[in-house]
């Protein structure tokens, strides 16, 4: 099974880049056929300071404002990241944890059964020549004998 979210974020990351640069490029062309429809960049009278400062602040405020959608646009795609990859972790661990788990009540549930069918075994077939403290004793060697280090 592919995960194809992946590459459809990709893609549209990708497809936003392009339509940004566009827009910008778009807005600097026009910046440019404003100035040469007005004669170029030389003006016959003298801008105020008062004027030169309102221009600069307001080009700041235009800077800033494009610098605050570009952090929240980052700021969306890295929590969307960041969500997928806990959602990613969680899934990996709870598999994990819940294999070990299954795997050693399973080994507890056999071994328990083994136990009370080796002992009825046991019992059933030899009933006069074994006690039932003997069939114990067989019963605690074979599972010693299947235990790799002879203890649970």
């Amino acid at each position: 099974m592919t995960d194809l979210s992946g590459e459809r974020r990709r893609g549209r990351s990708s497809r936003l880049q392009v339509a940004l640069i566009l827009f910008l490029n778009a807005v600097f062309a026009l910046f440019v056929l404003y100035i040469v429809s007005r004669g170029g960049l030389v003006q016959t009278q003298a801008i105020e300071y008062k004027d030169f400062i309102s221009i600069v602040l307001t080009a700041l405020a235009v800077i800033i404002a494009a610098l605050t959608v570009f952090v929240a646009v980052a700021a969306i795609w890295g929590f969307t990241a960041l969500r997928e990859e806990a959602r990613a972790t969680a899934e990996r661990v709870a598999t994990s944890t819940a294999s070990g788990t299954a795997e050693r009540l399973a080994t507890k549930i056999a071994r328990e059964v083994a136990e009370s069918v080796a002992a009825r075994t046991v019992l059933e077939g030899k009933p006069a020549e074994t006690t039932p403290n003997e069939a114990a004793e067989i019963v605690e060697s074979l599972d010693q004998s299947e235990t790799p280090n002879g203890n649970e």
